[in-house]
């Protein structure tokens, strides 16, 4: 657990594998979460470092933005509530949404350079609905998706897979890692690689170059054979 400057005393919740808190004395803790292994399919070797290490940064880079830049932060985060994970919403800090945007963009694109400025448009599409099905190659799924709004293809599609479920219907602790991207005018995709004739769940959302996403839909399909 790594003690944290005092200028992060906005920051809470959890961002990726790393959650903040409060330590008994008051300042505020880095958290890595613990990650559960299960097979060759559990995550990709270094995720979890190298997320804590841009979170780290992004936190440090809080730091250099002058008053004004960290109050349009503020005012941006008050009035764009983020999805819960449980079908409702919760409001961030300034230096939550700094952290959040800054680090989707940097992870998915991936950018060398962070915002100094929250966005100043809304998304312009999210994915509307899902349709993930038996993939026609070797151990795979297929995903295809509709979008509405105005898809752009700077902006990206996400898609996230689970770990195979077993016959008991029992999963990993790590539910979803992340899986691959596509260009945002992109609506479908083949997920490949897989345990052969396992159930998966799969979530996709749309997410804008300037690290904004949307609410994940999800579907859940069983994998092909194996060759």
């Amino acid at each position: 657990m790594a003690k944290m400057l005092p200028i992060l005393g906005e920051i809470k919740g959890s961002i990726g594998a790393v959650t903040f808190r409060k330590s008994m004395n008051g300042p505020m803790a880095m958290v890595c979460k613990p990650v559960c292994r299960v097979d060759g399919q559990a995550g990709v070797p270094g995720a979890i470092d190298r997320n804590r290490a841009l979170v780290a940064f992004l936190s440090r880079m809080w730091s250099t933005l002058d008053n004004t830049q960290r109050q349009a932060w503020r005012d941006w985060a008050a009035v764009n509530p983020q999805p819960d994970g449980f079908g409702g919403t919760f409001l961030m800090s300034g230096i939550n949404a700094f952290v959040q945007l800054n680090h989707t963009r940097m992870r998915i694109w991936p950018a060398e350079t962070f915002n100094e400025l929250p966005p100043i448009a809304q998304p312009p599409a999210q994915v509307d609905t899902v349709n993930i099905g038996t993939g026609v190659g070797a151990s795979a799924i297929d995903a295809a998706w509709t979008i509405a709004g105005t898809e752009v293809a700077d902006d990206a599609i996400e898609v996230a897979i689970s770990q195979p479920y077993c016959s008991a219907g029992k999963h990993a602790c790590i539910p979803f890692k992340y899986n691959k991207q596509t260009a945002g005018n992109i609506l479908l995709t083949s997920i490949t690689g897989l345990c052969p004739e396992m159930w998966y769940w799969v979530r996709v959302r749309y997410v804008v170059v300037d690290g904004q996403v949307t609410t994940w839909m999800t579907g859940q399909a069983l994998s092909s054979a194996a060759a």
